[in-house]
């Protein structure tokens, strides 16, 4: 019988901090952190803090297109990330501890010593597909540090770090055309007393061929070699691939995620007809005996796609992520039978804990930080109405420019335009102004439109440049906003600055920037 979703507690952690769709979510090894990859371009990594919460450490854009999954390596080989994106390209992350630097506090006015902290760096980025890249997968630790990559042109490439302490040198071993179509997944066998399997699976709903297949590694031939397994045979688009963990098996276990979810066994042969030493020292394939053990029919009654498959650590439980919203957990009874164990849903009414401290702490910056006293009475009410959801979107996190600057409501809080974090956002602009041009200021042009706050934020942004002693030339009414661009190259200013937020809704506002040349 199935457990009731009320035996799992349930944990938001990503809340309103995620501006677009999130593709993949992956701990690492330790469990104790978690990488997340979405649509607007960006990967964002979290720490599970001693109180059970989960902090954000970091986030940064990785890709010029969305991007698909994040995976982490083993910790052996150090706090490694790999991305794929639409962007066609594999990036490989490493994090870095950085050594103190001065910085600025919140109120833009004081500097202090800012301590270690640990930033994750671009160390290669692999561009030989041509096509979108759709899965990623590091290869077991005893394989050393190795990578497989699939794309939509059908591909499965192998590349190996030679020298894990110089992680930009990474060698192609051997691509593989798979299919004549899509590829969507790929799993590594973990088992170390075979030789290297790698399943690669399909979700092109167009084509009547094979839908998943597994390669062999031969020492000898220092290749993969596609394994005959006529068993393999579905008809539905696979969405996901995974071989279960060995745990002392003899053989291979693998699932298959489709319409329906199909557990396989692969054993080695042995000694059969057509099979013989000879071959194998020509170096032909092994042969390997494939029984399907089950076919895991969904028990929802409307139409379900499984999205994900994983394994726990001794590959007995399988869990399923599917599109109606369940994850579920299958094991095998003592009838050899696989049965549904559980099933887990997110709760939709989920509220908070009151006393979440990074809100708190949040709030106490704010008061002492802000002396807009309308700021300090919007905080005021939402915590008398206990409103945490409001509260952690406004003051968890921070805003962070995009393709159009950043543009969010007038409200109080660090993650909304306020008095504040104008001069927050401007400090910072004239820190850098001041970083990048070692020499006297050339000036910044500023403009603004006619929304509300708009004149405002614009003049306090002005005396944050000249308290900064860089000149500025401040609109003396509202302009369009490629006025300011052109002002900027006309004027030969350093930068250029505009307060709108073009067709947003009349509640929000905006911070573009402009450099030198007049781009944003």
């Amino acid at each position: 019988m199935a457990s009731s979703s009320e035996q799992f507690s349930t944990s938001i952690i990503f809340n309103d901090q995620q501006r677009d769709l999130i593709h993949h979510v992956a701990f690492d090894f330790h469990g104790r952190r978690i990488a997340t990859s979405s649509s607007d371009m960006m990967v964002c990594v979290w720490n599970l803090s001693p109180n059970g919460s989960w902090i954000k450490s970091a986030s940064w854009k990785s890709h010029g297109g969305p991007v698909w999954k994040v995976i982490w390596a083993h910790p052996e080989f150090g706090q490694i990330l790999a991305t794929c994106s639409f962007d066609r390209s594999v990036t490989i992350w490493e994090e870095t501890i950085c050594q103190p630097i001065k910085t600025i506090t919140r109120n833009a006015l004081h500097s202090g010593q800012k301590q270690q902290e640990a930033r994750w760096r671009r160390c290669c980025q692999l561009v030989d597909s041509r096509h979108n890249v759709t899965d990623i997968k590091f290869a077991p630790r005893h394989l050393g540090l190795m990578l497989a990559t699939v794309s939509s042109q059908g591909i499965l490439r192998v590349y190996e770090a030679p020298d894990i302490m110089n992680l930009s040198m990474w060698s192609l071993n051997q691509d593989i055309v798979v299919f004549r179509y899509r590829c969507s997944c790929l799993s590594w066998s973990t088992h170390r007393l075979t030789k290297p399997l790698i399943a690669v699976g399909s979700d092109d709903a167009h084509t009547t061929g094979k839908r998943v297949v597994v390669y062999e590694y031969h020492d000898n031939l220092r290749k993969w070699q596609l394994l005959n397994t006529p068993s393999l045979k579905l008809t539905e688009p696979v969405t996901d691939i995974a071989f279960a963990p060995p745990a002392g098996r003899s053989y291979h276990l693998l699932a298959v995620g489709s319409k329906d979810i199909c557990i396989f066994k692969l054993s080695e042969a042995g000694k059969t007809t057509g099979f013989n030493v000879d071959s194998i020292e020509r170096g032909g394939p092994t042969e390997y005996n494939v029984i399907q053990l089950e076919a895991l029919e969904n028990p929802s009654h409307s139409p379900v796609q499984v999205w994900r498959l994983a394994w726990n650590i001794t590959g007995t439980i399988l869990t399923t992520g599917s599109s109606d919203g369940y994850v579920r957990l299958w094991k095998e009874n003592l009838l050899k039978k696989w049965s549904l164990v559980a099933t887990i849903k997110s709760t939709e009414d989920y509220k908070p804990s009151d006393d979440d401290p990074r809100v708190t702490t949040s709030i106490s910056s704010l008061i002492r930080e802000n002396h807009n006293k309308q700021s300090h009475a919007e905080i005021d009410e939402l915590w008398k109405k206990k409103d945490i959801d409001e509260l952690k979107s406004r003051m968890c996190g921070k805003l962070s420019f995009g393709t159009a600057g950043v543009r969010t409501k007038m409200e109080a809080g660090f993650c909304r335009l306020n008095d504040l974090t104008i001069l927050m956002l401007t400090n910072g602009f004239a820190m850098h102004l001041k970083h990048v041009y070692n020499r006297e200021s050339n000036g910044v042009a500023i403009g603004y439109d006619g929304r509300y706050n708009s004149e405002r934020w614009a003049k306090l942004a002005a005396n944050i440049f000249v308290h900064n002693r860089i000149k500025v030339y401040l609109f003396s009414k509202c302009c369009p906003t490629p006025l300011v661009s052109y002002a900027t190259i006309q004027l030969k200013c350093d930068a250029g600055l505009m307060i709108t937020a073009s067709h947003n809704p009349k509640q929000d506002n905006g911070y573009k920037a402009y450099w030198t040349n007049g781009a944003q």
